[in-house]
């Protein structure tokens, strides 16, 4: 048998849905609110990839700003050249440049990632700026 059956037992169903939820919370307290919707929209329209495409390309259009802002303030010269690289790679990595509307799983992966790396460069801004 593949997968975990939810038990019959209404009262045992809620109690189950409650802790996997209080679970699911607790393990993805620190992302932000990007980061939320992008994977509330990735749960809710798994059949509708159409709409979860278009919030990936949405989101993709704002990172790359994001992180073009944020690279232009690096002091690293490697870290300034890594950082172009990634940022001519996210229409490919989060598949916004794949003509298929299919999304994969990889491509929502990536964009959390983006996210994260966006996430860090602006504590890590926000450190200097209050060092000075």
């Amino acid at each position: 048998m593949g997968g975990t059956l939810l038990p019959t037992n209404p009262d045992l169903r809620i109690l189950t849905y409650k802790t996997l939820l209080e679970k699911f919370n607790q393990k993805y307290t620190k992302l932000n609110l990007t980061q939320k919707k992008l994977l509330r929209e990735y749960i809710n329209n798994v059949s509708n990839t159409n709409y979860l495409k278009d919030t990936i390309k949405e989101i993709g259009k704002g990172l790359k700003k994001d992180l073009k802002n944020h690279s232009e303030k690096l002091q690293d010269k490697v870290v300034q050249i890594k950082m172009n690289e990634a940022l001519n790679s996210i229409d490919k990595f989060c598949g916004i440049s794949n003509k298929s509307e299919k999304v994969k799983d990889e491509y929502v992966v990536q964009t959390m990632r983006y996210l994260e790396l966006l996430k860090e460069l602006k504590k890590s801004g926000n450190k200097k700026q209050k060092v000075i």
